[in-house]
């Protein structure tokens, strides 16, 4: 069995850690914690807290592996939720929360739409990125996203080579899934420093090797020299990671002038992690109700319109699971699940945005088509099925808003799953144990849900990789690669 030793999950901002008390297998497996009200002032849900994973022998029953992994799929279910909270609160206009107003009383822009777009952080030109800018345009859009959200048509970038989900994401009316990435000033911050838009800075960025721990410290453990850049002595990226200053362990690596192996200890501190951000939008016709989504209203071709948000991915980077974690949202009207025997479940009354009830024709589920004329039958269904302590967590986070809010458009999202490193917390690793192993969302793994795993995709991201894909690691961030010909992928 894999011992966890202590796995302290955080997020950005602020720090609130979660006392680990004994409790029996029922509640371990459901409990979400200190749950307060969206509107008290100090509940701190809009500073993203701490989920503090405790010793796996204080789990109850932790000795076995599929009791630890329910218990910690719980407490990763509920980071994911407050993450969700906090990245979604209404902003001001300079893109900080607005702690005046009730999580969900009124829809707006919220806290990551002010982030920088991924292709104005990784631009096509090799150009450095404009400098981060708070506040609002002229035309009410976050000042980073310049006049306007930057979207695109596929998941992945149009251009790939290698892309096996080059494939357009239709609503029911024939209207596509539009795209779009977001990054937090972490990672703005760690990527402008360290030159990593471009072909060039990455090149320079391989022959010197900065260090940039930002939120780690690697240390011999004699503690007679200096901080080891886990940049050098990986030959690789790492970005930003949120962590308590208490969480640290003890490593062994080869020194890098006398090729000894030696110990060392690894420290994490209060620091701001890194967050990326895929958000899925579809133009919303009159036969939708815009009081459900969360929406823009944005000029597309010339045309005023009204977009919905219909998905949104999250990875966030955090002390002790330095591999990131990943949390897929829905709304809820997008799709229908299928059941074992293959057939939607159909909820009444119920119209789904990417599923034609008149039109229920298995051979159609997910089957990707390229002709324009075609798009209104492609039936999308979610194949992944959500945990039953996820729906939970789900029904209680919904509960909570519903306090501060009734009508709030956010209650008609869920959180279809988190997906986590189960291995050893070793800053060093680039691969291992994870849990679940396949991870999807309909409106954006659409057409391969079955075989789809974020950490699995994106362990793969390589900065100058060649035609045979071999380069550097990029700490699991796809847009690094993007600049490099031969390995354009998703820039998220």
């Amino acid at each position: 069995m894999k011992i966890i030793r202590y796995l302290s999950l955080s997020v950005a901002c602020w720090i609130l850690i979660d006392a680990c008390q004994d409790r029996n297998l029922t509640t371990a497996n459901t409990d979400t914690g200190d749950l307060t009200s969206l509107c008290e002032p100090g509940s701190q849900y809009d500073k993203m807290p701490v989920l503090g994973l405790p010793n796996a022998s204080t789990v109850p029953g932790g000795n076995v592996d599929s009791i630890l992994v329910a218990f910690l799929q719980n407490r990763a279910d509920k980071l994911s939720w407050q993450t969700f909270i906090a990245m979604n609160w209404l902003a001001t206009p300079t893109g900080m929360p607005d702690t005046t107003q009730c999580f969900g009383r009124r829809d707006g822009i919220t806290v990551w739409e002010h982030w920088m777009p991924g292709r104005e952080l990784f631009r096509s030109d090799g150009q450095p990125p404009r400098p981060w800018q708070y506040g609002l345009s002229t035309a009410g859009h976050p000042n980073n996203s310049r006049d306007a959200p930057l979207f695109r048509r596929f998941k992945l970038n149009e251009l790939s080579q290698f892309d096996p989900d080059r494939q357009l994401v239709p609503n029911r009316h024939g209207l596509y899934t539009l795209y779009e990435v977001f990054y937090n000033r972490q990672v703005y911050d760690y990527v402008v420093g360290g030159g990593l838009y471009s072909i060039a800075g990455q090149q320079q960025f391989v022959q010197k090797w900065p260090r940039q721990p930002n939120g780690l410290y690697l240390t011999n453990a004699d503690k007679k020299t200096d901080t080891i850049g886990l940049e050098r002595l990986r030959e690789r990226a790492y970005l930003p990671v949120g962590g308590a200053k208490d969480t640290m362990f003890t490593y062994t690596y080869n020194s890098l002038t006398s090729a000894q192996l030696q110990k060392g200890q690894l420290t994490y501190y209060k620091n701001v992690g890194a967050i990326m951000l895929k958000s899925a939008w579809t133009v919303l016709t009159p036969a939708e109700d815009p009081a459900l989504y969360h929406t823009r209203v944005v000029q597309l071709n010339g045309k005023q319109v009204t977009l919905g948000l219909v998905g949104l991915h999250i990875a966030h980077k955090l002390a002790e699971a330095p591999r990131w974690m990943w949390s897929t949202f829905e709304h809820d009207r997008n799709s229908p699940r299928v059941d074992e025997h293959g057939l939607a479940t159909l909820k009444p009354g119920v119209d789904y945005l990417y599923f034609n009830k008149s039109r229920n024709d298995t051979s159609t589920y997910n089957k990707p088509t390229r002709r324009p004329a075609d798009r209104t039958r492609i039936q999308v269904v979610r194949m992944q099925q959500r945990l039953n302590s996820t729906d939970l967590i789900n029904d209680q986070f919904h509960a909570l808003i519903r306090q501060a809010s009734p009508k709030s458009v956010w209650l008609n999202y869920r959180l279809v799953g988190t997906q986590w490193p189960f291995s050893a917390p070793d800053a060093l690793l680039t691969d291992g144990d994870i849990r679940p192993q396949f991870l999807a969302n309909s409106v954006i793994e659409t057409y391969h849900q079955t075989r789809s795993s974020c950490m699995g995709c994106h362990k793969l991201a390589q900065l100058l990789a060649d035609s045979t894909h071999h380069g550097y690691f990029a700490d699991f961030v796809w847009g690094m690669a993007l600049q490099t010909s031969s390995s354009k992928r998703s820039d998220f």
